[in-house]
């Protein structure tokens, strides 16, 4: 009896990783499909199968839930998105379940949920260097795979977007992550990845980045690698500076057009519709807020995640003050189990732990024009590498 639940355990063990490893594919290479109206990726259906298994094996072995400096600020989260959504739905400014799900805030409070999921049962999973090293392996070689595919799409459209359903700015900022973490690999005598395969990667995935046309993923990606170029290595400057003369050499008219209209952000003379679009909703968005539902705003879904084009504007607009002061504790402490990670961490995760903290400074450059932490693909990746750490 006892060497079947052994087996058992065995075998849930195994169908744990694999369920992670088909996660890690799915995050990366899933387009958005519908279903009878709901959108599903597949993601999504390898997630029941994680689910299963690891609470299968919960529930075997007898071993304690496991706990994490995560848990109070996530639960605490995820407590005032749903009180907002409740009261959201009692002032009428959100539906709970609607035939469109994206204005459905249960479908919105779900796709949370099950990403905090993910990460927590990442984390408890992931035990050893080897594994470590296998599940960013996998990670990159999906990635490897899905830069591939813009690359292709770039010789069909002008602006690359990635698989159905996908917005350019999400898939540039997926990119902006995946990339720097690579470059901290790459850079890093501590991982035993080929380094010519690497490099080539990383030379996709800068392709698929410029060929988005998205000025916030240009935007945070230099502003993050110069940080880490002064802070970091060194040779990371002189890698801005070849790629700099490389865009300028060989990027094609409508990437220079891009790059050129930056400027139009932060000079006054000159006028970008989509920025003075975002930098009005600022304007106007809080006060509305904090006029009529201060405290937990209008409830999740109560206006599309394109409306205000802001991660912290659509944030304070769902949640309210509670929500946006839920927000700051959670990534704040994400951000300090990073940096203790970096100073207390074993060689590995303390080279691993520096370029995380890069992502997320280009993640919280980004939320100020995009919903980069609420978009499915942007998201996943990010708390994948939380729950890997």
């Amino acid at each position: 009896y006892t060497y079947s639940l052994q087996s058992l355990f065995l075998k849930n063990l195994i169908n744990i990783k694999i369920c992670i490893a088909l996660i890690f594919f799915a995050v990366a290479l899933s387009p958005k499909i519908s279903i009878e109206g709901v959108p599903i990726r597949l993601e999504d259906i390898f997630m029941i199968m994680l689910c299963f298994s690891w609470f299968a094996r919960l529930a075997i072995t007898k071993e304690p839930f496991p706990s994490t400096s995560l848990g109070k600020p996530i639960f605490i989260y995820l407590l005032v998105c749903f009180l907002a959504s409740a009261f959201g739905y009692y002032k009428h400014t959100t539906e709970i379940f609607s035939s469109d799900t994206s204005m459905s805030a249960v479908y919105h409070f779900l796709k949370k949920v099950q990403i905090f999921i993910m990460a927590y049962i990442i984390s408890s999973n992931v035990k050893t260097k080897k594994d470590l090293t296998l599940f960013i392996k996998i990670i990159l070689i999906s990635s490897t795979a899905l830069a591939i595919y813009g690359f292709w799409q770039s010789f069909v459209e002008i602006r690359v977007f990635g698989p159905v359903g996908e917005g350019a700015n999400t898939f540039g900022m997926y990119f902006v992550f995946v990339t720097i973490i690579a470059m901290g690999i790459f850079l890093s005598k501590l991982f035993p990845f080929n380094k010519f395969f690497l490099g080539l990667s990383i030379l996709f995935y800068l392709y698929v980045i410029l060929r988005t046309l998205s000025r916030v993923s240009y935007i945070a990606f230099v502003i993050t690698i110069l940080l880490l170029g002064i802070f970091k290595d060194k040779r990371l400057l002189l890698f801005s500076i070849l790629l700099i003369l490389l865009i300028f050499t060989l990027a094609p008219p409508e990437v220079l057009e891009r790059i050129h209209s930056v400027r139009s952000i932060f000079v006054s003379d000159e006028y970008l519709e989509s920025w003075e679009a975002r930098r009005d909703a600022w304007i106007t968005i809080p006060p509305v807020v904090l006029r009529e539902s201060p405290l937990l705003g209008f409830g999740l879904a109560s206006v599309p995640l394109s409306y205000a084009e802001s991660e912290y504007v659509t944030d304070f607009y769902f949640t309210g003050i509670l929500g946006i002061l839920a927000f700051i504790w959670l990534y704040l402490r994400v951000f300090k189990i990073a940096l203790f990670l970096k100073r207390n961490g074993d060689e590995t995760v303390k080279e691993l732990s520096i370029y995380f903290i890069g992502g997320l400074i280009a993640y919280l450059i980004s939320g100020f024009s995009g919903p980069t932490f609420t978009a499915i693909r942007s998201a996943n990746i990010f708390w994948i590498f939380v729950g890997l750490l």
